[in-house]
């Protein structure tokens, strides 16, 4: 399809929506400096949510795109959740919470992540905030993603919303 069919209104419908909603047009923020990340979750009382993932993963893709990106750009999840991608193949720099260099393959591999997706919810220091999931199961993982924020935010001291 050319440029020249689609009509002028439609094209900056769309490019005005894509500019609103930069998550849903390049995904979810890439994991690049916890340590900042975590002084944010640490004023919020709101756990990190990393997903690890890689890019031939066509789960990690489905639950990029039907939930986490979603969850990102919705107005309920601000402020409760932080949401991070950590690309398991990438050695893409990352600081990690104590403010030391590595990169995204080396720090998944502290986590043991052998099979993707896995979303891990963490507290500011870096502590795991209960198992992380594993996985995918479609029917019921807007729930289980829901239930572990909201048990994380429990752990940190966070006043129910």
């Amino acid at each position: 399809m050319q440029f020249n069919k689609i009509p002028l209104f439609k094209a900056l419908c769309i490019l005005a929506w894509l500019i609103a909603h930069p998550a849903v047009a390049q995904g979810l923020p890439p994991a690049s400096d916890l340590a900042a990340d975590a002084t944010r979750a640490r004023a919020l009382h709101a756990p990190l949510l990393l997903l690890f993932s890689e890019p031939s993963c066509d789960w990690c893709e489905r639950a990029r795109r039907e939930y986490l990106v979603p969850m990102q750009n919705d107005a309920a999840y601000r402020g409760r959740v932080i949401i991070r991608e950590v690309d398991t193949t990438s050695n893409a720099t990352l600081v990690d919470f104590a403010g030391r260099a590595t990169t995204q393959r080396e720090y998944a591999t502290l986590f043991h992540v052998r099979k993707v997706p896995v979303v891990a919810l963490l507290g500011p220091e870096g502590q795991l905030l209960g198992e992380p999931m594993v996985g995918m199961a479609p029917d019921f993982y807007q729930f289980y993603l829901d239930d572990a924020i909201d048990r994380g935010r429990r752990q940190l001291g966070a006043a129910e919303r």
